[in-house]
């Protein structure tokens, strides 16, 4: 019965033909990590070859790629940037209007407004162990705060730029030590601190 139906189908399509309705095969919604429409962000779509057949730019967060070639595509938003994100096997279905929603992730030094470094700490014992509530404070005595690490040892500090800035980095039951760093040019510091456990 059912090869009955499929037959009967195909012939209607076969023989007697349909008429075809204007589509836009696919619609690119763009998103930040607050769920708002990025404006002005580009996105491109690429064949199977990895050649750009469309680059167009999301105005109000939203791109359109109302007609191209058969076959498995790429859409590419934010291409050659940190935060560039790829969506593959994406094909014209014929008739069926494509929504896909992308959330794209900020790039510390093109989207995070920054006057100087920021040095990004991630403190652990000499195992490897985050260091829960690990504190970290200036030595300078013109600075008097106090920042503490979240429970997977991590904390952010800033250096103003073209200084050097000294820290103390302190944990319970263990040792200190003094952290030195440098910011010539605007950057983002990626810096392990290891601290070993306190002497008896």
């Amino acid at each position: 019965m059912v090869k009955r139906f499929l037959e009967f189908v195909l012939f209607n399509v076969v023989i007697c033909g349909s008429s075809a309705q204007d589509f836009c095969a696919v619609t690119v919604e763009v998103e930040g990590i607050h769920g708002q429409l990025v404006n002005r962000v580009d996105v491109a779509l690429e064949d199977s070859s990895g050649k750009v057949v469309e680059k167009q730019v999301a105005l109000g967060g939203v791109a359109r790629f109302c007609d191209f070639d058969f076959g498995r595509h790429s859409v590419v938003v934010d291409p050659g940037r940190c935060g560039e994100r790829r969506i593959d096997n994406v094909e014209i279905l014929l008739g069926i209007e494509q929504l896909i929603p992308v959330i794209t992730q900020p790039c510390p030094l093109q989207d995070i407004q920054m006057s100087g470094c920021e040095a990004w700490l991630r403190i652990m014992n000499d195992s490897g162990r985050p260091l829960t509530g690990a504190r970290v404070r200036p030595t300078s005595s013109d600075e008097q705060w106090e920042g503490t690490a979240d429970r997977f040892g991590r904390l952010a500090v800033g250096v103003p730029i073209r200084t050097s800035k000294t820290f103390q980095v302190a944990a319970p039951g263990y040792g200190y030590l003094e952290l030195e760093l440098n910011c010539p040019t605007l950057d983002i510091i990626r810096r392990r601190v290891i601290l070993h456990p306190a002497s008896p």
